[in-house]
């Protein structure tokens, strides 16, 4: 298995120090210090060798990972079938590219908070969307219990008293 290019790398092949390729690759404020050659000696060095930055580092330094989640309580909701499910997803999609975030679906149902709760602690994300959970089940108390922005699609805010976003179906049906 190939271990992943880090910044030291790139520092490397470009002759730089690792702050200075890390200021470049980054786009911090420091990188203004560094001189048009240099730069594009670390961009090269950069794409030269496929460098990623790790996420997981990033979010040491910076708040947030741009990621956020949606979970669903019901598997009943397969996300082909269902014509609410895939409508949503669509409009989380659309809105978390034009924000520039990226989107983690969560597939599993909820069982109860101590076999559900642990991928959603794990600070990975920066919030969580659930998806039309049951009234009487623990998960959204829990996840807002942990701290976790959330908001609740398909439900009543006053039922847990975080924000929801709900159809209104007495004058949708009218």
């Amino acid at each position: 298995m190939r271990r992943s290019v880090t910044i030291a790398d790139v520092a490397k092949v470009a002759g730089v120090s690792k702050v200075a390729a890390s200021s470049v690759v980054n786009g911090s404020r420091t990188s203004a210090r560094v001189s048009h050659a240099t730069r594009e000696r670390v961009l090269a060095a950069a794409r030269e060798l496929r460098y990623v930055p790790n996420a997981a580092a990033q979010s040491l330094t910076r708040p947030g990972m741009s990621l956020f989640g949606v979970a669903f309580n019901r598997p009943e909701f397969t996300f082909s079938s269902n014509p609410y499910v895939v409508s949503v997803l669509e409009g989380v999609l659309e809105a978390a590219t034009r924000a520039d975030f990226n989107v983690i679906l969560f597939n599993k149902p909820w069982i109860d908070a101590t076999h559900s709760a642990a991928p959603y602690s794990n600070g990975r994300t920066d919030g969580l969307i659930v998806i039309a959970p049951f009234t009487g089940s623990d998960m959204v108390p829990e996840l807002s219990g942990m701290g976790l922005p959330l908001v609740v699609v398909g439900a009543s805010s006053e039922t847990w008293g975080v924000p929801a976003v709900n159809v209104d179906n007495v004058r949708g049906g009218q």
